[in-house]
């Protein structure tokens, strides 16, 4: 079925300029590109149409500069058919998700090393987080000195305990573990 055709107050059809044309198939273009860096899993939860989901999964294994072009021009056209909002929604939520994954994570790292210089500091954690195990947070803290004092000291640690101080303090700052 064919697209009824707006005509304006003089009678002339009315189509978009070709640069807006142009900057949205441009914008479509990015959007695939986008696409392109993320994981066959990520891509799967986008439900696009099967065609450019295969051609997405399909474009790490694509060779030569040429093939690599010709291969996004494919997912470009392919990207036409297909409503671009739902999916830089998602991409925007999984961006902010991973900010904030990011930021946990360093704060964790902070804390971890914090701790392990001024262990009196786990009473301020502690207000920070209620529901923390204190006790086992002192002896990962106390195990995590020490493992430190025996690298100074030239040995090799048996554990690591400073990774575990770290596992500890991100599971109970964060609810990304």
């Amino acid at each position: 079925m064919k697209k009824e055709r707006e005509y304006d107050e003089d009678g002339y059809v009315v189509r978009p300029s070709k640069t807006k044309t142009k900057a949205a198939m441009t914008a479509l273009q990015d959007l695939g590109e986008t696409l392109l860096t993320l994981s066959s899993a990520q891509v799967r939860v986008l439900n696009l149409p099967e065609p450019l989901t295969d051609a997405i999964i399909e474009a790490p294994k694509v060779r030569g500069n040429e093939g690599k072009r010709r291969h996004r021009q494919l997912i470009g056209k392919l990207m036409r058919g297909v409503d671009s909002a739902p999916i830089e929604a998602q991409l925007k939520l999984w961006d902010v998700s991973s900010r904030e994954a990011k930021t946990v994570f360093k704060n964790s790292e902070i804390w971890r090393d914090k701790l392990i210089k001024e262990p009196g500091l786990l009473g301020e954690f502690s207000k920070l987080h209620p529901k923390a195990d204190a006790d086992k947070l002192r002896s990962l803290i106390a195990a995590a000195q020490y493992e430190l004092a025996e690298k100074a000291a030239g040995k090799e640690p048996k554990t690591n305990a400073a990774r575990a101080l770290f596992r500890a303090v991100h599971s109970i700052s964060g609810k990304i573990t």
